[in-house]
């Protein structure tokens, strides 16, 4: 119900209890930050394991404390201490691979086969949108409706809704603070399909302008590569493929397609590793292209290139 854009979805989920809402809504905040501080360390753990060990653990924990409807901001707190403490090597640092698609497929590894775990497996660090953005989205197209439909009464209740959500999400964040180096903030779904002009118009609604707005936005992070993941077939992901052709000769990025129809595709490897070793070469000549021009060695070069410079 947290997926509805209907205009009935206030009325929808009011018997559940505002208390219930929120609850859900700081647990999704909690298990998208955790991941992020996931495939953030991941990559670098010097005891291979240690990461996902933990992550299963805190997972664990945020199902106990939303089920008896406890206190998730400690929770959070206990977790960002737990990970700042994992040996880390980041000597060698890895280009950043942002993931955009269609939201369960992007999401589930089982769905994806594991793509973020190939990419750190190939030298890459992988980004991935928080669920986050689609109910931030969602939300964002009931409250365009309500002024289509000039229901003022309708649009008040979305925007006290945006007010409780982000002072909710404030509670959770507040403790992960420092803990996340990329888009640790999700910003608002205006700012996202803003990016996303250039490619379509936000009266065509759904994940193709959330996927090019969030690729633009990677470009402007630092990323060294771009993968779209939809079903086989899938409407939104073909529209997506289709403006990612434009998006990569605008922005010289390596663009991965992949679709997925629950069968194994035998040269799924080979394509990720001939992406990755674009992605690489991208990576390696902004290093270069950064150090030459700062004069600052590896390390200001490495700084420079995450910037985007």
């Amino acid at each position: 119900m947290l997926l509805d854009q209907d205009k009935d979805f206030q009325g929808d989920v009011k018997n559940l209890g505002a208390d219930f809402r929120k609850l859900a809504w700081t647990g999704i905040v909690f298990v998208d930050t955790l991941q992020k501080m996931l495939r953030e360390t991941r990559p670098y753990e010097v005891h291979k394991g240690e990461c996902d060990q933990l992550y299963e653990k805190y997972l664990r924990q945020c199902e106990q404390v939303i089920e008896g409807r406890g206190n998730l901001a400690a929770l959070a707190r206990e977790a960002r201490s737990t990970f700042e403490g994992i040996a880390v090597d980041r000597s060698r640092a890895r280009p950043r691979i942002g993931i955009v698609g269609e939201v369960f497929v992007r999401c589930n590894q089982f769905t994806n086969n594991f793509m973020v775990r190939k990419i750190e497996a190939q030298g890459g660090e992988a980004v991935l949108p928080p669920f986050e953005e689609w109910v931030n989205y969602i939300g964002w197209s009931r409250k365009a409706d309500a002024k289509i439909a000039r229901h003022w009464k309708r649009l008040l209740v979305e925007k006290i809704t945006d007010l409780v959500q982000g002072r909710e999400k404030r509670k959770i964040l507040n403790q992960f603070q420092g803990a996340v180096r990329h888009f640790f903030d999700e910003p608002p779904s205006d700012n996202v399909i803003e990016l996303a002009l250039p490619y379509l118009d936000p009266a065509i609604r759904g994940e193709p302008i959330l996927s090019m707005g969030r690729c633009v936005e990677y470009v402007h992070d630092g990323c060294d590569g771009v993968v779209n993941l939809h079903p086989f077939n899938c409407m939104p992901g073909t529209i997506v493929n289709a403006l990612l052709t434009k998006f990569q000769t605008d922005h010289d990025m390596p663009v991965l397609k992949v679709a997925y129809d629950g069968l194994e595709q035998a040269t799924e490897m080979v394509r990720i590793e001939a992406f990755m070793h674009q992605c690489r070469e991208r990576f390696e000549a902004r290093l270069r292209a950064a150090g030459n021009g700062a004069g600052a060695g590896i390390g200001g070069a490495i700084a420079a290139a995450r910037s985007g410079r």
